[in-house]
């Protein structure tokens, strides 16, 4: 070739490279960072309601620091206020006013680093629902044998009548002592009061339902404990065992009154296996997340003052240290506000106690069906949509210039190669003009055939390395 066909060579190749460099480029996924918003579905009209704003990025998995967010209600066309605060440990808690009628609109700013987004969500006003249940059977339950207590009611053991447990609370902290409601049960005569049971030399005795208080301390995961009965005619303790399936947690929330009255105060004692430390803790007026409160725990104990809300509904109080705590390191507590109407999955035999130990069993098995707030709005996931549609179009027209590029240079020399094959026929042809020697003039065309056909393949890998360069994924 000569220097201008050289030159036109390697500026096909260094067309190749630009379009391949420009595919891999883009074949890298930028940070996908969207903003996730946590509040309650529904809320009271004109009530104080909590919200909950971060930033996520899904590509490294962390909650982004020192984002700007502001928040304004929508209401009718009408904007009702703006709130503007800075993320700190990935996440911003505002307190907002809800409008009294709608429709409205939780319009969100979000601004970090060079980027910034716009969400709107809409607010369901109205009564929300009440978002307690009956807590699951193994997490409160005592038996006398160890799978026992993982269904309810125990099955039926030879020795009667069968003890059941009811535990402050369905996780308690470790190294504290458990104040248990015991009932005893017998399927063919109810035990009733006269019964005494006895633990560690502690003594207690049954009310007219069965029920009896004992303070037991707490088994790390699952304990063995053994009691002693005996019954109103009797003279001598029968020995019996007890399981109690507890996982231990960090805290355990304990309200000094499982029901109160509409405007109450009440109070809650907080137990810790930390030394000292301090817990958001989040409350809930039935199914609406009204506030967040900040407790202080010295020597493993807090307490906290409650203000029972002015209508019949459920208060609770949970605790979660972040959005991926599983086992101990979470708690939770209900209490009735009034004559709030009970979750629908209460077991019949406790749904109507008639002893103050029977109602005391009775709530200590209600707790919230939720510890975390629920997640309104999340613009990760279309954000990745959209970037993987821009990638897609991008890299199309990367692989289109990338394929025009080849043929071009394919093309390019299959026609040099041709005219490369006339010439050497028209050299082969003047020679034997001049030898006058024409049998030697005839030049095959199997050679060019070839040539065409190694060019052609040469094509056919071209656009496989262009293809997968393009599909290929370069980053984790």
């Amino acid at each position: 070739m000569n220097p201008g066909q050289t030159r036109i060579l390697w500026a096909f190749v260094a067309g190749l490279l630009v379009t391949q460099c420009v595919s891999i480029g883009f074949s890298h996924n930028p940070p996908n960072q969207g903003i996730r918003v946590f509040m309650s579905p529904k809320n009271e009209p004109g009530s104080m309601a909590m919200v909950r704003l971060s930033v996520y990025d899904a590509t490294e998995h962390r909650y982004i620091n020192n984002v700007k967010f502001e928040t304004t209600v929508i209401a009718r066309s009408t904007r009702m206020g703006s709130q503007s605060g800075v993320t700190t440990d990935g996440f911003l808690d505002q307190r907002i006013r809800m409008p009294v009628q709608g429709p409205a609109e939780l319009e969100v700013w979000a601004r970090w680093d060079s980027d910034q987004q716009r969400i709107g969500i809409p607010l369901a006003l109205g009564t929300p629902d009440e978002q307690v249940t009956f807590s699951p059977v193994w997490r409160s339950l005592g038996a006398e044998d160890p799978a026992d207590a993982r269904t309810y009611p125990p099955p039926p053991g030879s020795r009667r009548p069968r003890i059941i447990a009811f535990p402050d609370a369905g996780w308690v902290v470790r190294n504290h002592s458990n104040d248990v409601v015991l009932q005893l049960v017998d399927e063919t005569t109810a035990p009733g009061a006269g019964w005494s049971i006895r633990f560690d030399g502690k003594e207690a005795q049954t009310d007219g339902a069965g029920f009896a208080r004992l303070t037991m301390p707490q088994p790390l995961h699952r304990g063995r404990y053994r009691l002693e009965l005996k019954g109103p005619e009797a003279t001598e303790w029968t020995p019996r065992e007890l399981w109690l399936h507890n996982p231990p947690a960090e805290l355990a929330i304990l309200p000094t009154q499982r029901q109160v009255q509409p405007g109450e105060e009440l109070e809650l004692k907080l137990r810790s296996d930390r030394r000292s430390g301090r817990y958001a803790l989040r409350i809930h007026h039935g199914g609406q997340w009204t506030n967040t409160l900040f407790a202080n725990v010295k020597d493993k104990t807090g307490t906290v003052r409650l203000v029972a809300p002015e209508r019949a509904t459920w208060l609770t109080v949970t605790w979660a240290a972040d959005h991926l705590s599983r086992g101990r390191r979470r708690a939770r507590a209900a209490v009735r506000v009034g004559d709030a109407p009970w979750p629908s999955d209460v077991d019949d035999e406790l749904a109507h106690p008639a002893t103050p130990l029977g109602w005391e069993a009775l709530l200590r098995r209600i707790e919230p069906r939720r510890i975390r707030p629920p997640l309104r709005a999340d613009t990760v996931i279309q954000r990745q949509g959209r970037i993987q549609a821009q990638h897609q179009r991008r890299r199309a027209w990367g692989l289109l210039a990338y394929d025009i590029l080849a043929s071009g240079l394919i093309l390019w020399l299959m026609l040099l190669v041709y005219r490369g094959h006339v010439a050497r026929k028209q050299r082969f042809l003047q020679h034997a003009e001049e030898e006058n020697n024409f049998d030697d003039a005839d030049v095959s065309n199997w050679r060019l055939v070839g040539t065409a056909g190694a060019l052609l393949g040469l094509l056919l890998l071209l656009y496989s390395i262009g293809y997968l360069l393009a599909h290929m994924q370069w980053s984790y």
